[in-house]
């Protein structure tokens, strides 16, 4: 069974907080959507509109009043997310460490004679702590990330279709470089978890032993015994770093490039009278909500893999 179905099965009593931790993100970051259509509304019917003075102006007003309730609302969804998600996350690991506890017990006086006390110490302690930041942070925020771009990208092709074309032009080179990345992430997390793991079961095991090393003026041995390991966990967390510094690179240059293209092209066509200036600026407003989930998709990777 796959790791993370496995550690989902912790999450299944706790499935109702999670759902509402998903609702509660959903309307945060769907909410402010409404901000660049608002503007649109008021460049083109407000201050372009054909109405007059009285009516533009009640119009106006009718505006602010739904940005007010708006904010509110997502006021209300950010602390009913935060906490939601903070109670699911420490509950699921609260249940999968007494878990594994109960399960060490379980285990034969031969597995301990074959095991080290600091590698299990660490699987019991530091990669459940690995767990829970994927259940604090990876597990509700792919859903809320994966909806809001969904989202975002219909309302986008629902407002200009040559606009999302090129909105979205330069995704396979992030889609690419991912599918290079994410593997060799994989890979670099997995060694240097194992890697700490062994560092733990040597520090246990020394400083239990210190009589011993030091009794046989071995301190200079197993000081360079320690560095080795050392740098070995270093240079594993230091190539995952590169991997990941690269797709933070490629996933830059795309959401920040995106949006040069998309306000040339716009630009050319709101000339030509093909668009406003209002679906200029909302079209413009609601790229940063398309791409900033990539941005976070691309960082939460390391959470997941680890």
């Amino acid at each position: 069974m796959h790791p993370l179905k496995r550690l989902l099965i912790y999450a299944k009593p706790y499935w109702p907080y999670i759902l509402g931790t998903a609702v509660a993100g959903v309307v945060k970051f769907v909410m402010p959507i409404a901000v660049p259509m608002t503007i649109k509304t008021i460049i083109d019917d407000v201050i372009n509109g054909p109405e007059t003075l009285a009516e533009r102006t009640q119009h106006l007003n009718r505006v602010a009043l739904i940005l007010s309730g708006i904010m509110v609302t997502q006021a209300i969804a950010i602390f009913f997310r935060t906490y939601l998600v903070r109670y699911a996350g420490m509950h699921i690991i609260f249940d999968l460490r007494s878990a594994l506890y109960e399960h060490l017990q379980r285990l034969s006086l031969r597995f301990f004679e074959e095991q080290r006390t600091g590698a299990i110490v660490s699987r019991l302690l530091s990669d459940i702590n690995a767990a829970q930041q994927f259940i604090n942070g990876a597990l509700v925020n792919v859903a809320m990330d994966v909806t809001l771009m969904t989202v975002v990208l219909g309302i986008l092709f629902w407002m200009n279709v040559e606009l999302a074309l090129w909105s979205v032009a330069l995704l396979p080179i992030y889609l690419f470089v991912y599918k290079y990345v994410n593997p060799r992430v994989r890979q670099a997390t997995r060694e240097a978890r194992n890697e700490m793991a062994e560092i733990s079961g040597d520090v246990t095991e020394r400083l239990g032993a210190m009589m011993v090393v030091q009794a046989f003026t071995q301190e200079h041995r197993e000081i360079e015994a320690f560095r080795a390991r050392n740098t070995l966990y270093t240079n594993h967390v230091m190539y995952r770093v590169k991997l990941s510094a690269g797709l933070n690179a490629v996933t830059t240059f795309v959401t920040e490039f995106s949006p040069i293209i998309v306000i040339w092209v716009g630009a050319l066509m709101a000339t030509g009278g093909e668009l406003t200036a209002g679906e200029l600026v909302a079209f413009t407003g609601l790229l940063g909500m398309l791409y900033t989930p990539i941005r976070r998709l691309s960082d939460v990777n390391v959470v997941i893999q680890t």
